[in-house]
């Protein structure tokens, strides 16, 4: 039965939650899909929920809320979601998908492989993804958020209420890499971000204020 879910909105730490579950529940008990997995198994005709299978009891992913909603009404999980400033979300994921654009000569956009973040930033797939991961999400749904500028503390708080032992120094993953690649961005830039992600910042502040509640 499903006791956890981790709705992972991208580059938001939630690959380094998936981590931690795999040392809780071993790698048969952790279970994590990337947006292609997902599809491509609801599209194959399956029904996602029965392909969980009864040894998993933490699921993580690149879902939409929505999408889950038949999974969260036959297991009643735990939800778990990490926020982050949305313009550094933004910036992180550009630099992600460059790095994968620029390093696998198959990608499907490899012809987009000079694209310059001013030009990435105008698409509208890369716009307000917090908004479209979290969808009617009611903060009363989750049992714990967390922000990834705070990471490491929400993650002492968080094993805490679970039950976990302490896991330090998980939030380095693989991602260090392409961290380093700098990437200047004026502040015209940053305001025309910020503008073309305004419903994200109603979310991400929303979800500080109400933490700054507890």
């Amino acid at each position: 039965m499903l006791e956890l879910l981790f709705l992972h909105i991208p580059k938001t730490g939630g690959s380094s939650l998936y981590e931690m579950a795999k040392a809780v529940y071993g790698p048969d008990g952790a279970r994590w899909y990337s947006r292609k997995m997902y599809l491509e198994a609801v599209e194959s005709g399956c029904d996602f929920c029965d392909m969980l299978g009864d040894d998993v009891k933490s699921l993580h992913g690149h879902f939409h809320f929505h999408e889950l909603k038949k999974t969260i009404e036959i297991h009643k999980p735990k939800i778990v979601t990490f926020f982050r400033d949305p313009v550094q979300r933004v910036i992180s994921q550009y630099k992600w998908w460059n790095h994968n654009v620029t390093k696998n000569p198959d990608h499907a956009v490899r012809d987009r492989m000079d694209e310059t973040f001013e030009v990435y930033i105008t698409r509208s797939e890369t716009q307000n993804k917090i908004t479209r991961f979290f969808g009617d999400c009611r903060f009363e749904d989750l049992f714990f958020w967390g922000f990834l500028e705070s990471f490491n503390d929400d993650v002492a708080e968080l094993a805490k209420r679970l039950g976990w032992p302490e896991m330090d120094g998980i939030h380095e993953k693989n991602s260090a890499e392409y961290r380093k690649v700098p990437l200047e961005i004026d502040e015209r830039t940053l305001k025309r971000v910020r503008r073309l992600n305004r419903r994200d910042y109603k979310i991400y502040n929303k979800a500080k204020r109400l933490k700054e509640e507890l």
